[in-house]
């Protein structure tokens, strides 16, 4: 899951780290893998227990998988199907932990003289090392869409997702047939275009169903039509007013397009309800509505607003402390030293946890998006230096999140800060720098937008 979903969705480690067990126990290679690096992915750094138990799955997995796949290549191999063959020894040689395990599969199919091992050779081995093994169409289909896997490892996955959610979500979601579920667990992965195919046969049947057009908007919104995903959860809420996480999805996307007044004010209808009656809310999804409110607030220059809520949500214990929006909150109100201060210790990991509101913090980790907020503060204070820095740890840690939990990496959103990056470098004077930005971009088809914002910035 991506982005903005991750307060929702960002929990449930040790309930996918089951799942995963248990597919890898149905030899469901491919999902298991993916289900563990999922949740290394919703781990916080220090979770050593918990990262430990998730690294040691991941191998015993991996070399299951490995294995498996080096027998069903010796298989087809022996039966000739060449093609097959090939598509799985693609895949194998992804999964290879160094070049001399690249080495050992890539003689699979070829002898190290460089002569083809034979049928009759290869068959012989197949039959010594790999009685019943799989067929590629077995090997493909444990790794198909959605619609492939079976309603039991449907219902696994859903439990997994879900775990994060409020009960009553949870059995609102458990309660829907399984062609909703399966949108559900493909708008999870991220594959949102696929999420709203199935979501949008769903919405057919059932057309005013409140969590049939949340999740389709979302799933609109994920996959790039942001107004159509309003439209939707706009739609979900007037199906059910009480149907916070619509309204909650619904705020954020508006302020996803710069209508930071406008979801401040549907996320401030939402916050007075938490403030009114906190213990009807989890924790999480408290906090998610407050965090968003105060956001929005601060998106809608008003700082003051921002920081009254702030301080009353953390005195009253509703909130842990979150030094990104303190920093924001002092560069609101024109304290630029305050909020120079509080970013550098948040993006420090030897950094203390106090905070400017003085009740200490168990604070969470910096996300891409509190590097690039940084370093926007640090270059409309002139600090191109301290600006660049944050830019670039911004694009990595982009990249390290998508590596670690299996999506694709967020292009728009790296291009963006690859761009800003080079404006600062710009503003350093190192041009040079810059211009190799640039012709990285350029690399790309077709040639972003952003790679003709650099050249123009360099004057050519």
């Amino acid at each position: 899951m991506t982005g903005m979903w991750n307060r929702f969705f960002g929990g449930g480690a040790d309930k996918l780290f089951e799942t995963a067990e248990a597919l890898g126990r149905d030899e469901c290679w491919p999902e298991a893998i993916s289900t563990v690096e999922k949740a290394l992915g919703r781990l916080p750094e220090n979770d050593r227990e918990g990262r430990a138990r998730g690294e040691k799955l991941l191998a015993e997995l991996t070399s299951n998988y490995k294995e498996h796949l080096v027998d069903a290549i010796a298989t087809l191999e022996g039966d000739g199907d060449l093609d097959d063959a090939r598509e799985l020894l693609d895949i194998a040689l992804s999964f290879a932990a160094d070049d001399a395990e690249k080495a050992r599969f890539e003689t699979l199919l070829w002898r190290p003289n460089g002569l083809a091992r034979t049928p009759a050779i290869a068959a012989g081995e197949a039959a010594a090392t790999t009685p019943g093994s799989e067929t590629a169409s077995d090997i493909r289909a444990k790794r198909a869409s959605v619609d492939h896997r079976d309603d039991d490892l449907i219902t696994a996955l859903t439990d997994s997702y879900t775990e994060p959610l409020e009960e009553a979500e949870k059995e609102a979601i458990f309660a829907r047939p399984v062609k909703f579920r399966r949108g559900f667990v493909l708008w999870s992965e991220g594959r949102f275009e696929d999420a709203a195919e199935l979501l949008g046969e769903f919405i057919e049947n059932a057309p005013h169903d409140p969590y049939g057009l949340l999740f389709l908007g979302l799933a609109r919104a994920g996959s790039g039509a942001k107004e159509e995903g309003v439209k939707l959860l706009g739609e979900a809420i007037r199906s059910e007013p009480s149907l916070v996480l619509a309204t909650l999805s619904r705020g954020i996307i508006l302020k996803d397009l710069d209508r930071p007044r406008e979801a401040a004010d549907m996320l401030g209808k939402l916050c007075d309800i938490v403030l009114q009656y906190p213990d009807r809310f989890g924790p999480r999804r408290r906090a998610d509505v407050l965090v968003h409110t105060i956001d929005a607030l601060l998106s809608a220059d008003d700082a003051a607003e921002a920081e009254k809520l702030y301080r009353k949500v953390r005195g009253e214990k509703l909130l842990d402390g979150d030094l990104s929006l303190e920093a924001r909150i002092a560069e609101g109100l024109g304290d630029h030293d305050t909020a120079a201060a509080v970013w550098e210790v948040f993006l420090d990991p030897q950094g203390v946890g106090g905070t400017i509101v003085g009740h200490g913090t168990a604070r969470r980790g910096p996300e891409p998006a509190d590097f690039e907020r940084a370093a926007d503060f640090f270059g409309r204070i002139g600090e191109w230096k301290k600006a660049a820095t944050f830019y670039e740890k911004g694009a990595l840690a982009l990249t390290r999140a998508a590596q670690t939990t299996s999506e694709p990496i967020p292009l728009d959103e790296l291009l963006r800060m690859r761009k800003k990056l080079a404006f600062a470098l710009i503003a350093m004077g190192k041009e040079e720098d810059a211009e190799r930005i640039a012709e990285e971009m350029e690399r790309i088809d077709p040639v972003p937008a952003e790679a003709v914002e650099i050249r123009a910035k360099l004057g050519g």
